[in-house]
């Protein structure tokens, strides 16, 4: 509602997001149809739509929120990071859950993999992704993604769901899914503890330009 020259989220987001919700109706078409494997090809696409929404998005905002803070428009920053980009984490996440499940459906019903067997692989894949991006997310996209924190919330959503329908004391999916949900709730604990720190330690932003530092520098040594 008010005319910026600068915006913390691009026309690009917004393209990417359509192309994603085509992806959506496409995976959603074979999947009903029992097209297993197609459909697993489809939504391993969408997922990677979302990654790189979720990436432009964050790129975008980290480029232009240290203008935008200078400017007072810091609520704009914000509110970007936690509802858009924790927005984008929500579904990726979810459609990366659902891309395992995909796949461990079609490894059951297309290739005569056992539904134990089946789960494992999955739950094995899903534990390595995880795994993957708290490293990167706290390394090289930290500056990027610091405050998108839906990621975990949304796996113990997810594998919570899993053994609610499916548990089985005596299978090893079963024991691998308890193990999942204890492992991604201590990421997410350390996660939230990292941001803390990171926040206070070592800001993204500050007030203060560059521009204003040098003259206050020239300045200081006329004196």
């Amino acid at each position: 509602f008010r005319s910026s020259a600068i915006a913390p989220v691009c026309k690009m987001v917004h393209v990417i997001f359509i192309v994603s919700c085509g992806l959506n109706i496409i995976w959603l078409y074979l999947f009903g149809n029992e097209k297993f494997t197609a459909s697993f090809v489809v939504i391993l696409l969408l997922e990677l739509t979302l990654d790189a929404m979720l990436g432009v998005a964050s790129y975008t905002t980290y480029h232009q929120a240290q203008e935008l803070v200078q400017k007072g428009q810091k609520l704009d920053v914000v509110l970007t990071q936690l509802l858009l980009h924790n927005g984008i984490g929500v579904y990726e996440t979810w459609i990366a859950i659902a891309a395992q499940v995909n796949l461990a459906v079609a490894l059951q019903y297309e290739y005569d993999i056992s539904s134990n067997k089946a789960a494992i692989v999955a739950l094995s894949i899903i534990l390595v992704q995880l795994t993957s991006w708290f490293i990167a997310e706290i390394t090289v996209l930290d500056r990027f993604v610091r405050y998108t924190l839906t990621v975990y919330p949304v796996v113990v959503w997810a594998l919570i769901g899993v053994i609610a329908r499916n548990y089985d004391k005596d299978k090893t999916s079963t024991k691998l899914a308890v193990a999942a949900i204890c492992v991604t709730f201590s990421v997410l604990v350390a996660r939230v503890a990292l941001v803390i720190i990171y926040h206070f330690k070592r800001a993204l932003y500050s007030k203060t330009t560059p521009h204003t530092v040098t003259v206050a520098a020239a300045a200081t040594k006329d004196q």
